[in-house]
């Protein structure tokens, strides 16, 4: 007779699954923003503006809904809460990245 015992490890619940997937689909998107801005770096700013207003915006919409979603449910001393604490306090800085096609997207240079 088979028990639980011999049905082989457990599988993570969804809700643990969705957990586990969060930093990834943090990085995708924001991968996202990077590819953008790369694809326009010789771009006017006036052109990369547009494109900032057509497609980072609804990005950073997508960033805000996740970071909206799941920022009660991480633990705020954890390494995934701090970066979801400092992500927040960004937000004012990324509004008006998006308005303003001469800023860099990073302050790092290469």
């Amino acid at each position: 007779m088979l028990g639980w015992a011999s049905s082989g490890p457990r599988r993570p619940s969804r809700r643990q699954c969705d957990r586990r997937q969060l930093p990834t689909r943090f990085v995708t998107l924001i991968a996202k923003l990077y590819v953008a801005e790369a694809r326009s770096a010789k771009w006017d700013a006036s052109r990369r503006r547009r494109l900032r207003a057509r497609y980072s915006r609804r990005v950073l919409e997508r960033i805000e809904q996740l970071l909206v979603a799941h920022r009660d449910g991480v633990v705020s001393g954890s390494l995934l809460g701090k970066a979801l604490q400092y992500l927040s306090s960004l937000r004012p800085w990324l509004v008006r990245y998006v308005e303003n096609g001469a800023w860099p997207i990073s302050a790092r240079r290469p």
